[in-house]
């Protein structure tokens, strides 16, 4: 009862935070619940009903390794922040290609030296 209590009482500053963040009523796709809480029983039924609507338990996808001791709801969110990680580094703009150290020394050496 206690932690029912308790994870209704997150849930409702869950819908205060959806509400004030002006995205109430544009979810069509629900929420996706993550970390140790989405392994609570009894949980993703309580959400759908005080949300109003759908949700499911989150689970890191295209792992590999130790997968059968990460593929949990608990690693959802590191998995997926690492995952996102990944991917920020081919939005990052490449650092302008001159060149290298080695060739501006050969070119410094000959504009010193005569032919």
């Amino acid at each position: 009862e206690i932690i029912e209590a308790r994870a209704a009482e997150i849930l409702e500053m869950v819908q205060t935070d959806i509400k004030r963040s002006g995205y109430d009523g544009l979810l069509p796709a629900g929420v996706v619940l993550c970390g140790g809480v989405a392994q609570l029983p009894g949980v993703g039924e309580l959400a759908r009903e005080m949300l109003g609507l759908p949700v499911r338990v989150g689970r890191p996808q295209n792992l590999v390794g130790l997968v059968d001791r990460i593929s949990g709801p608990a690693f959802a969110v590191a998995a997926g922040l690492m995952g996102w990680g990944l991917t920020i580094d081919a939005y990052r703009p490449s650092p302008k290609e001159g060149p290298s150290l080695g060739r501006r020394i050969q070119e410094w050496l000959r504009a010193l030296l005569p032919g």
